[in-house]
């Protein structure tokens, strides 16, 4: 069974693997059991840092993400999450980054993923 949803919530409860898309492309894929405690890519973090809970001070503005999404008609030639992520470099405006193994059952499509540093045997991706 395959479900498409904006609501992270409900993708939760019934999905065993989740697929993160921004701009049409598949920016991070990872376990269920694994997205609030390991996602790698800025994107996914936001989201996931943009949903709201009871421990939000009413009256405090809520999380979001800066900026706009990329026209699809007209996409960078790097990453097109960059110009909206604090992450980003050169290296993210100017490549596209692949899709690549982070740990077992995950993957990233990120230059500068989050946590990923403290992952044993990962190898940097960029390439000096």
């Amino acid at each position: 069974m395959v479900l498409i949803s904006h609501d992270i919530s409900v993708v939760a409860s019934l999905c065993h693997r989740v697929l993160v898309m921004y701009a049409g492309r598949i920016v991070e894929e990872l376990l269920v059991k694994d997205l609030l405690q390991r996602a790698a890519h800025p994107y996914t973090v936001a989201l996931l840092a943009a949903i709201p809970d009871m421990r939000v001070v009413r009256g405090e503005p809520l999380s979001s993400i800066p900026g706009r999404p990329p026209d699809l008609d007209k996409l960078p030639a790097g990453c097109p999450f960059a110009p909206r992520c604090s992450r980003a470099d050169a290296t993210c405006e100017a490549e596209l980054p692949p899709l690549r193994e982070l740990r077992a059952g995950q993957r990233a499509a990120c230059w500068h993923p989050v946590n990923v540093a403290e992952v044993p045997g990962t190898a940097p991706l960029v390439q000096a």
